[in-house]
């Protein structure tokens, strides 16, 4: 491999880039590969290069004056994320990919980013194993949805909720991201990906509240949707997602609508929460959904 050299990609490896189909995260996803040839040629040939060239960030593996293999990524939030990756299939599983991954995560510790990550189909096998093998673990990668809550009885009263001001919701939100990676349970919290969007966008945007276990502060609930069809998000401690009180907070919150409840989806803010709430929500009736689409992140 000392023959190998990881170079900043030039324009010309951005029209050579985005004219291969490498086996590695887009271009080269299924969902590439099922186009039509039109709009192949088209995403190829303009769509592609064009986008490529506003990324700041971009490598080509090459020995001597050939190219093996590209990387290129961009800052979102806190992470950089990996856009597209190939390597040329007769140099693939010598470690050209690795090559390129560790220098993207050495310019995003350089720029203060602490994250890595890459978007992969479920279906993108190769993909799959080439980005847990370099570290890479899946992120929220499921979601609950249910068509009707489980009959509850009565809201106990031990189990509340307390609905936020809007000058309340951001703080509580960060609030409840903080202790979750502090907690040592989810490393990748949602505010390290989002938090632009989220200062820009939260005021008037669903409803928010405070879910409480008697006087201790619990979760943080988000609701939004019309129509009687809500999306939910819940942040709370894994402990507290294996008994009943996530869904008797959804049940509190939930009653508060005049619009009659039709489906609710559930999203949790880790993997490591949505397996500590597999039992409580399967029990209740809540059928899980894998996504179409992984997130996958690294320490830089």
């Amino acid at each position: 491999m000392t023959d190998i050299h990881i170079f900043p990609a030039a324009w010309k490896d951005v029209w050579w880039a985005a004219g291969r189909d490498f086996i590695y995260l887009p271009p080269v996803e299924p969902d590439f590969a099922a186009l039509s040839l039109p709009r192949r040629l088209l995403l190829r040939g303009l769509i592609l290069p064009l986008s490529y060239k506003r990324r700041p960030y971009g490598w080509t593996a090459q020995r001597g004056k050939s190219a093996l293999g590209y990387l290129f990524a961009r800052p979102r939030g806190k992470i950089l994320m990996i856009e597209a990756l190939g390597v040329v299939p007769e140099h693939r599983r010598q470690g050209i990919g690795r090559l390129l991954v560790e220098r993207a995560a050495a310019a995003a510790g350089e720029d203060g980013l602490p994250f890595l990550a890459a978007t992969v189909s479920p279906q993108n096998l190769p993909a799959l194993e080439f980005s847990r093998s370099q570290g890479f673990r899946p992120w929220r990668a499921r979601r609950w949805i249910a068509d009707a809550l489980p009959a509850v009885p009565s809201v106990k009263t031990a189990l509340r909720v307390v609905e936020l001001s809007p000058a309340e919701t951001l703080p509580a939100y960060e609030r409840w991201q903080a202790r979750a990676v502090k907690s040592g349970a989810a490393w990748a919290a949602e505010a390290l990906l989002h938090k632009p969007w989220f200062r820009r966008a939260w005021k008037g945007y669903a409803r928010h509240w405070l879910c409480y276990s008697g006087e201790r502060e619990s979760a943080y609930l988000r609701i939004a949707g019309v129509g009687g069809r809500y999306r939910a998000y819940l942040a709370c401690q894994p402990a507290d997602l294996s008994g009943e009180a996530p869904i008797h907070w959804l049940y509190a919150a939930l009653a508060s609508y005049e619009t009659p409840f039709r489906q609710l989806t559930l999203e949790l803010p880790t993997t490591a929460h949505e397996e500590a709430a597999e039992s409580t929500f399967r029990t209740a009736g809540l059928r899980e959904v894998a996504l179409s689409r992984l997130l996958l992140l690294r320490r830089a």
